[in-house]
């Protein structure tokens, strides 16, 4: 089954959208997958990550700031995910540290749920998998963004087994 596919262009067509969302004819999302929430269906998400350090960040709590981070990513794109795609949006926001919003933990546990299933393994090592491997995408993260990459890219393909998602999504 065709289900996952990085880097996914949502083009307009002719649809009126809120001032808030995004209406850039070049505007892509981060991630699509299908059959995530139920048979069917399609889920986009955007991934953002903030710095919960950072001077504009410190008068909120780390929870709050994450919740106001996926607000904004659910204003920017969920009506024309919605109304061009019909299909769900999802916003994965993480801060630095490694905090979750509340709708990221939500995809998470649903991720760590049908990894369970597919490879018959239990749902509490498929979590801890999930999570460990996001650490080290974000350490890896933060040193490319520190020192810069050093290596030739990898090419990736438009379309993945559901096996390889957290290599490819964490």
């Amino acid at each position: 089954k065709q289900w996952y596919q990085r880097r996914v262009r949502v083009p307009l067509t002719g649809e009126d959208l809120p001032n808030a969302s995004n209406k850039a004819e070049g505007a892509r999302l981060d991630i699509k997958c299908r059959h995530f929430w139920s048979p069917a269906d399609k889920v986009y998400t955007d991934v953002r990550v903030f710095s919960s350090l950072a001077k504009t960040n410190q008068d909120l709590s780390i929870e709050d700031e994450a919740k106001d981070q996926e607000k904004k990513k659910i204003d920017k794109y969920e009506v024309r995910v919605r109304e061009v795609e019909k299909a769900t949006f999802a916003p994965l926001v993480f801060s630095t540290i490694g905090t979750m919003g509340p709708e990221t933990q939500r995809f998470y546990k649903r991720l760590a749920g049908l990894y369970a299933v597919r490879n018959n393994e239990s749902y509490s090592d498929c979590i801890i998998y999930i999570r460990l491997r996001q650490g080290f995408s974000l350490l890896k993260t933060l040193l490319v963004s520190i020192r810069g990459y050093r290596g030739s890219l990898p090419h990736l393909p438009d379309q993945l087994d559901m096996n390889l998602i957290p290599l490819f999504l964490l």
